[in-house]
């Protein structure tokens, strides 16, 4: 049982120490060259909507696959975004409209 334990002992040592180095290979992050490998990507159009603690950015924009509404929302400095298709944007809108109505029209 000792033996085996032992055994279980350095192979796990062997492989933390693998993982070690491919994490430390893996893990490395070659700032120089960032800015080239992602270009920036201005928004074609911007809107904000400041509400009593949110702020929301309704940014157009397109890339290699087309265009996207990017919709971001900052309570606080805490962001979360979506990114929605230009294809699908008419559907989220009705599906809104929908669910405005369903809240009685309170807009």
């Amino acid at each position: 049982m000792a033996l085996l334990l032992e055994s279980a002992s350095k192979i796990t040592q062997n492989n933390s120490t693998a993982n070690r180095q491919s994490v430390e290979v893996t893990g490395m992050r070659n700032t120089e060259f960032e800015d080239e490998r992602r270009p920036a990507n201005p928004p074609l159009h911007s809107e904000k909507i400041v509400t009593d603690r949110k702020i929301f950015f309704l940014d157009l924009k397109e890339n290699d696959r087309g265009k996207f509404i990017k919709i971001t929302e900052d309570v606080r400095g805490r962001r979360d975004t979506i990114i929605l298709p230009i294809d699908a944007a008419q559907e989220f809108l009705d599906a809104m409209m929908r669910t405005v109505d369903a809240a009685g029209g309170e807009v």
